[in-house]
């Protein structure tokens, strides 16, 4: 007498195809940038660099992640003690300074093209002051966020 098989399930490639495609990605994006990278910091241009840095740091975020878990199975999961901790701190500023670096390179564009108070003399004292703008604007927002988000865990 046979003994009635149960039908064969599908195997789930969804997991296998992430865990290799989405690092993959990940560092292509990382590598891709490097040269518009290299431009904007050549041509002092911070929030352009700082918007492509981010991007380099959300790219890092997801190619680790899928390396540390790759797969739907929690029971073998690094429990991301400390990773996770560091992560959670980071995760929303950074969404921030993307805020702050668009409205860095919207600024930057709008003096460029400003004909009344443009001036011609570049002094590297002016490129100095310009780049210090630049950084506050780009980094004190994220930079409060980090530590006002600290006070409200402790």
């Amino acid at each position: 007498m046979e003994t009635a098989q149960p039908p064969s399930t599908p195997v789930d490639t969804t997991n296998r195809v992430n865990a290799i495609v989405l690092p993959t990605f990940a560092i292509i994006a990382i590598l891709i940038v490097y040269f518009p990278l290299k431009s904007f910091w050549r041509n002092r241009n911070f929030p352009a660099a700082n918007l492509v840095m981010v991007g380099v740091v959300q790219n890092l975020i997801i190619f680790t992640n899928a390396i540390i878990w790759p797969n739907g199975d929690w029971s073998t999961w690094w429990s991301g003690t400390g990773y996770c901790d560091i992560i959670s701190y980071i995760r929303i500023p950074i969404t921030t300074c993307v805020a702050t670096s668009l409205y860095g390179l919207t600024r930057t564009l709008v003096n460029a093209l400003d004909v009344d108070k443009h001036n011609f003399i570049d002094t590297p004292a002016m490129r100095r002051r310009i780049l210090i703008k630049d950084i506050f604007i780009c980094w004190t927002v994220p930079i409060l966020q980090i530590g006002l988000y600290y006070l409200v865990q402790a």
